[in-house]
């Protein structure tokens, strides 16, 4: 009877050990919660205002290949992208998502003159 009881204890720790795996792994791979939630991937400045940050890291990758940045100046990209998580003279972020130690960004450096000069995705 004893045994039949540490079988059962011996499994649901295992099973509990898999769940934890599996809750930070897909906390730490912005990437996974595509499989768990509807993900826009075509960039309209509608499914940007509607998105979650996680969703915001595929609709990126299609803005930063759709939109020139030699078309495009700071107030072009909060007009596209709304207002920046964080906004200084030379640089445009959005946060795109939360990584297990840090965040996906979008960011946008900037000229004196207020135009992009670079465009891209990084962690940070």
């Amino acid at each position: 009877m004893i045994k039949h009881y540490f079988k059962w204890l011996d499994w649901s720790v295992a099973v509990g050990f898999l769940f934890v795996l599996l809750f930070f792994a897909y906390i730490s791979n912005p990437y996974w919660s595509g499989y768990f939630e509807e993900v826009y991937k075509d960039f309209s400045v509608e499914n940007w205002s509607k998105a979650n940050e996680h969703q915001r890291l595929y609709m990126a990758e299609d803005f930063l290949e759709k939109y020139s940045i030699d078309n495009l100046d700071r107030q072009e990209v909060v007009k596209l992208l709304g207002k920046p998580t964080h906004d200084s003279k030379d640089r445009l972020d959005y946060v795109l998502a939360l990584t297990l130690a840090d965040y996906m960004l979008l960011s946008f450096e900037l000229s004196n003159e207020g135009n992009i000069i670079k465009a891209y995705i990084h962690e940070s």
